[in-house]
């Protein structure tokens, strides 16, 4: 048995802005991620596993297939990246049975918002790739999760997610200064966190779809490609001096900087009227600002996930305990420094999330 590990991911600061032709966003690795267990079969299936339940789907691999429209979209991502990890090996392994594993709890239709699609694209190339040979790493595997990816969602999306839980750690992903033609156009900066800095998540308690949000965004800005690039540069002003602060080393203004980001997301979603801010997380960063957190959206909005941070650890725990108080759900997670890895030998701290 093959068995691939990645983080998940929680976005610290660009959404929509990173979408923008000169946004970047940052993002960290967190755990519990994700997992791929691959083994040799009579065919190619892909089994889902959370929270304990199996949904199995057979399918017949296409590396040269261009739509995954009418693919069922539970197992798209993680189809496509079959595809397209076949594509790069040129030779196809014997068939394997992939079952692929999300780590964080969930419960009910909750999903834990740290990169589903990403994650499954991320373990699904890593565990073909590794029956064919290649030594998973996060050079490797990325060009192939990415390429999966973005067809999976018919070329919209940034990629953001997809680089940051196969390389680990806090990352700046953003567009390649250098970029010539038919170069890769994004490239992902390794930054370190700030040791000064804890970070905790939690859950609203309701799901929500990415590409739900980021259609409205392009139908709008194909309606109004200026108004649509004006309200992208203003988001993105505050992303870029967060990313520049924190790629300078500075500590200083960290917390008025993510408190930026959030107002700027606020008078864009304001502005577009796109939905991103529910009454849930506006409840939920208000009563973490209360503890003396900033506090902001992580991701598309909408629902899903909020961050806070602060200095000290006891500052979260008590946003933490406000949080339970009023119905919402603190989510268990740690920093992951490692991205994509094959699990070999005995597990890390990280990889036995898995047991």
């Amino acid at each position: 048995m093959i068995v691939i590990h990645a983080p998940g991911k929680l976005m610290i600061a660009g959404e929509y802005a990173v979408l923008g032709p000169d946004g970047e966003a940052l993002a960290v690795a967190v755990e519990p991620g994700f997992a791929c267990e691959a083994t040799p079969a009579a065919r190619w299936s892909l089994v889902r596993n959370d929270a304990g339940a199996e949904v199995e789907v057979p399918f017949t691999p296409d590396p040269t297939r261009t739509s995954y429209v009418g693919v069922p979209e539970a197992a798209r991502f993680a189809i496509a990246a079959v595809d397209h990890a076949l594509a790069t090996l040129g030779e196809a392994p014997a068939p394997l049975r992939l079952v692929t594993r999300t780590l964080a709890a969930a419960t009910g239709d909750r999903k834990p918002g740290v990169g589903g699609s990403a994650g499954a694209s991320v373990v699904v190339a890593g565990a073909v790739l590794a029956a064919g040979g290649v030594a998973v790493s996060a050079d490797r595997v990325l060009p192939v999760a990415l390429a999966a990816h973005w067809a999976g969602q018919n070329g919209a999306g940034s990629g953001y997610d997809v680089a940051t839980i196969a390389h680990g750690g806090l990352i700046r992903w953003r567009r390649a200064l250098l970029a010539g033609p038919g170069a890769f156009p994004w490239q992902a900066d390794a930054l370190p966190w700030p040791p000064a800095f804890e970070l905790i998540a939690g859950y609203s308690g309701r799901s929500a779809k990415t590409t739900r949000f980021v259609g409205r965004l392009e139908a709008l800005a194909a309606a109004d490609p200026p108004r649509i690039r004006r309200a992208l540069g203003a988001l993105g002003a505050p992303v870029s001096a967060l990313g520049a602060r924190l790629a300078n080393g500075s500590v200083s203004g960290l917390l008025e900087g993510v408190r930026a980001c959030h107002a700027a997301l606020c008078a864009f979603d304001a502005e577009l009227d796109l939905g991103i801010l529910t009454s849930e997380l506006t409840a939920m960063i208000a009563h973490a600002e209360a503890e003396g957190a900033a506090a902001k959206v992580s991701g598309a909005g909408g629902g899903d996930s909020v961050i806070a941070l602060a200095h000290q650890p006891e500052v979260l725990a008590a946003v933490a305990e406000r949080w339970r108080r009023h119905g919402f759900e603190p989510l268990p997670l740690v920093l992951a420094e490692r991205g994509v890895r094959q699990q070999t030998g005995e597990p890390t701290a990280a990889d036995r999330f898995t047991k």
